[in-house]
Formats: C-alpha cells, structure tokens, sequence
C-alpha cells in the first residue's frame, strides 16, 4: 500500500483545530468518517459542508450493481460513515441532529447532520469507541478457537439501545453449521455469474484491497477467467466455521432508514469488538444469491428482516489498513 493510502489512517486528536473554524472543525470530523467500512472498500460516500450542517451523499459511481440491486450493503456503509461522524462529534463537544432519507431525494442524499456546541454525551456512544476508529480492520483470515465470554457478549448487544434494530449474537454450533451449508450454496450462484466475477474482479484490480499492484492484478484475472469458484468456497466455509460467534443485524423494514441503521450498528459493533480484541467480518453474500437470502430469511425472519449477517472472533495478527480516498476527493 502507498504511503498516501495509510495518510488517512494517521490521523491524530491532537491536530483537531479546536480554535479553528467552524468550517475546518467540521471537515476535521470528516477524517474519522472516512475510516469507516464498506461493501469491497468501495467507499461509495460524499459529503457536504453547509454552515453547521453535513450532508451525506451516496456516490452511485461506486454502487456495486451486480453484487447489491437494491442498495443495502451501499446504505450499510454509508451507516457506518455516519456513525463514525457521530461518534467523532460527540468526541470533540459536538451535539448533533441526524435526519434520514428516503431513495428517491435529488443529488443521492441519504442524511443531513445538524451540529451544534450544546453536546449532551449520549450512554450508547462509549468513549471507547473513538480511539478504535483508527484501530479498526476487518480479517478476512481464520480466527482462533477460543470463545467469547458471556460478558463481552452483554457488552457488544448493548450497541443497539437506541437503534429500534434487532442484534443476534450467538455460539450455537447448530446455527453456525446451518448458515455455513447456505454461504457455501450463496458462493457456488454468485461465483457462477460471469456478471459478478467481473464486478469483483475490477474491485480487486482497483486495488480495493489492497496489496502489492501485481498481486492485485493476477488476483483480478483469476477471479475474472479462472475457475477459481471452489477455491473461494473454501476458504468462506474455512473462515465462517472458525469464528465461535455468529451474528445478524435485522430491522423491521427493508427501507432506507433501517439500512442506515444497520450501518451505524455495524460500525459500534466493529469499534466494541476492536477495543476488546475481536475481529468481525461481514458475509454479505447470505443476502446476495437471492435463493440462498430467500431460505435465509425463513431461518431468521423472527428478528424482522436480515440486513447484515457477519462473523466475529478472535484474531491472529491484525491485517494492515485497507486504502482511502482522500478527504478532498470525497468533500463538496
């Protein structure tokens, strides 16, 4: 990775220019929301200062189409954006009013922020969870066996006070087992579309990931002309039975609102678990084969609609920082 995309990961409490601007205050806050997760790292936000106000925008260029018809893993990333904002302003004294809408509002606005200097702190916002912004990555690798105590469990289903989402979190192997035969029937569809590995395959030749540049490519002709379908299977089974929790994200509607929602959840979740040593993954493509999201959702409709499944653990090493845009790239 360039020394330009680990810049944004750099980013220090100490240069918050507390006798600054509101203008540069606010766009200060916007190095955290940056960090946060997204579908394939495609980063697929915009924001906009207005005086006391920053607007979220989705960038539809970077919309996965094939993977993410109707735009739930983008609204999800785009949640955990919001949340870090949150969570940043909250951090540097900031009060805030966030306002949510709907698909159809002109220029792809998702969200408005209101802030102002009157912060009140908010007891589902921990103070531990800014410091892990800059710690957090997702592990795509094995996680250890061992398993994750009751009490941290409490700690981590505490993120969804004030969301109205529901959070499952569970150790049942039963329910690993069966989540596992549907990924590895989601992987076999998905893998079989041309259409998909083509998308897939020009996020990795992006450099979505990461990694050296050659690596980068040869991984994009593989996923893109080779049978590598049962390879990938494999290592999503291998991966998915070694984490010792399950967990899934579900809202009472599939709509924008929940979907942001279910970022912001998401994005406490991954902050908690970085502060304790854990690792999360997301495993979207429960939810991409529509087939498998169909059986899916008989098996887990109780907690309302599957928004976000992942799975969570403990790691080895943790892997090295995913790129960034730059800050300018993705203001006004």
């Amino acid at each position: 990775m360039a020394d330009t995309d680990r810049e944004p990961w750099s980013v220090r409490e100490s240069d918050f220019p507390a006798g600054g601007s509101l203008d540069a205050r606010l766009t200060f806050l916007l190095r955290y929301a940056i960090l946060a997760p997204s579908a394939r790292n495609t980063q697929p936000w915009r924001f906009r200062i207005a005086g006391s106000r920053i607007n979220l925008h989705a960038d539809l260029a970077r919309w996965q189409s094939v993977a993410d018809p109707n735009q739930r893993e983008l609204r999800v990333g785009l949640g955990c954006a919001l949340e870090n904002l949150l969570i940043a302003a909250e951090h540097f004294g900031f009060g805030h009013k966030v306002s949510y809408f709907g698909r159809d509002q002109i220029h792809s606005l998702v969200a408005t922020v209101d802030l102002d200097d009157a912060h009140q702190p908010t007891p589902y916002r921990a103070a531990s969870l800014f410091p892990a912004i800059t710690r957090r990555r997702t592990s795509h690798a094995r996680y250890l066996s061992r398993a994750v105590s009751a009490s941290v469990l409490g700690k981590l289903r505490a993120c969804e006070s004030d969301l109205k989402i529901t959070l499952l979190l569970t150790q049942d192997a039963a329910i690993r087992q069966a989540v596992d035969k549907l990924m590895l029937q989601a992987d076999a569809l998905l893998l079989a579309d041309p259409k998909y590995r083509n998308e897939l395959a020009e996020c990795i030749g992006g450099g979505n990931f990461g990694g050296p540049w050659l690596l980068s490519t040869l991984q994009q002709f593989a996923v893109a002309h080779l049978r590598v379908e049962g390879l990938l299977a494999k290592r999503d089974h291998a991966a998915l039975m070694s984490a010792p929790v399950f967990g899934l994200i579900s809202g009472r509607l599939a709509d924008p609102e929940f979907e942001l929602k279910a970022g912001q959840l998401l994005e406490r979740l991954y902050l908690a678990a970085t502060g304790v040593g854990l690792c999360l993954q997301p495993v979207s493509q429960l939810l991409e084969a529509e087939m498998v999201k169909t059986q899916f959702t008989r098996l887990f409709g109780a907690g309302g609609i599957p928004l976000l499944p992942f799975r969570l653990g403990y790691g080895d090493l943790p892997p090295q920082p995913t790129p960034r845009r730059a800050l300018d790239d993705v203001l006004g």
